[in-house]
């Protein structure tokens, strides 16, 4: 049996949820996201400061069932969360 955590992307420009999205994990997701946002050809990409990662529950693949959160919770923009995911990579070791 394996839950697998639901999110989708809110364009904060249409004020609209993109299709919605399964992952193992928030990082998982959110790593979707900045890989997306580093795309040259994604509208996320031009404008990384709009979508909204939020987490909306989770998926059931045994019975099917979707299990809601309480409420939607904001991971973030993927303005932020590259810059988080910046802060984060290890300096080059020079010898």
């Amino acid at each position: 049996k394996m839950n697998h955590k639901v999110f989708a992307v809110y364009d904060n420009a249409l004020k609209c949820f993109l299709k919605p999205f399964f992952c193992k994990t928030e990082q998982e997701a959110r790593r979707s996201l900045i890989i997306e946002a580093r795309n040259p050809e994604s509208s996320i990409n031009q404008f990384p400061q709009d979508y909204h990662l939020y987490y909306l529950g989770e998926y059931d693949d045994q019975s099917a069932k979707f299990i809601q959160s309480d409420g939607i919770h904001d991971e973030g923009t993927a303005l932020s969360l590259m810059n988080t995911d910046n802060a984060n990579e290890e300096e080059p070791k020079t010898s």
